[in-house]
């Protein structure tokens, strides 16, 4: 009864600050799941959340999404389409929303993550080099290589690291050229696969592939996955009980099957997709960095097939719930021509 309460409070709260609930309601629904799974999860393997540790990130969390609703409440929208091209102040409202929920994602997945680690289970680490050879996948071969490769090596670092600045700025294009509701679209998908991931995390745990065939990280061209390096002492501190608090030591990745970095190379393929001036040089990137999660990220193949499947669920998922959209084109002569209309009716009111 008193999370109903909650749930309609959140609702009719956001309504009125969104405009088109129907488009926001499907990410804020998946951040309160992530944020009941952590609870639960952090109480029944015994964790103590480190608040004031945490405070610092949270409190910019709110201050993003306080701020986006703000300015939505506060800047007419004109009709209520979010499909229409908005103000600036529309879009600039939607992009500190999205932003906030991203990254209140990112960290409750990255917490409950941690809490989750303490399972039972064995390691999997034995099985998955095991499906990898049943799919004909030389592990170790493919290591040699990448390590003869430098240039090549080089090229899939680099491509590793485009997570870190990819969603943020495809939330910034659709939401500043008008189409916050692509947005959303894009960052239900996002909060889709990565719930799926952490729900599928307790039943593979593992210590990532660097450890499983000892790979001496000396012998590494690059800078690779610093998280999968030392995957085996953070999980071995969660599981056995040795760290029982969650706080900012916590927020890495630490999950090995099903392959997030894979999964999101899909998904950011699919926001930019909308962008037909940007849809093939992303695509480019984005195979990259689904390859790289391999050999930098420390994965098992089978690691990236289930990521792929995954984040196929969650796109269908998507456009199931917000539609296919429509390509974004930059007509200038169009955009220009809306530009002195919309100044000629500011003029005359």
């Amino acid at each position: 009864m008193v999370i109903g309460n909650i749930v309609v409070r959140v609702r009719s709260v956001c309504a009125g600050c969104l405009h088109d609930f129907r488009h926001s309601w499907p990410v804020i629904l998946l951040a309160m799941l992530m944020t009941i799974l952590l609870a639960a999860a952090a109480t029944v393997q015994s964790f103590h959340v480190d608040i004031v540790d945490l405070a610092p990130l949270y409190v910019a969390i709110i201050i993003f999404l306080a701020s986006g609703l703000y300015i939505l409440r506060r800047t007419p929208s004109g009709n209520a389409a979010m499909a229409a091209r908005e103000g600036s102040g529309q879009r600039l409202g939607h992009i500190l929303v999205l932003t906030g929920l991203f990254y209140f994602m990112a960290a409750t997945a990255a917490l409950g993550c941690a809490a989750l680690a303490r399972t039972a289970l064995p390691y999997a680490d034995t099985m998955l080099a095991a499906a990898d050879r049943a799919l004909y996948f030389d592990w170790l071969a493919m290591m040699a290589w990448f390590q003869a490769s430098p240039r090549i090596a080089t090229l899939l670092i680099h491509a590793y690291a485009a997570i870190n600045w990819q969603p943020q700025l495809a939330i910034l294009l659709l939401c500043g050229l008008g189409h916050p509701a692509l947005a959303y679209r894009f960052m239900t998908a996002w909060g889709m696969c990565l719930l799926l991931t952490i729900v599928m995390f307790p039943f593979f745990p593992a210590v990532a592939a660097f450890h499983h065939y000892n790979v001496d990280p000396a012998q590494m061209p690059g800078a690779t996955a610093w998280a999968s390096w030392h995957l085996e002492a953070l999980m071995e501190e969660l599981r056995s009980g040795a760290k029982a608090t969650l706080d900012s030591d916590a927020l890495t990745g630490i999950i090995t099957m099903p392959s997030f970095h894979a999964a999101s190379a899909i998904l950011l393929i699919f926001a930019f997709w909308p962008f037909p001036w940007l849809r093939w040089p992303f695509l480019l990137l984005n195979m990259v960095m689904f390859a790289s999660a391999v050999p930098v990220g420390g994965h098992y193949l089978v690691d990236t097939l289930g990521g792929l499947m995954l984040a196929l669920i969650a796109i269908g998922t998507a456009i199931a719930v917000h539609g296919r959209g429509e390509d974004i084109r930059l007509d200038w002569k169009t955009i220009g021509h809306q530009v002195r209309r919309r100044e000629a009716g500011l003029a005359s009111a």
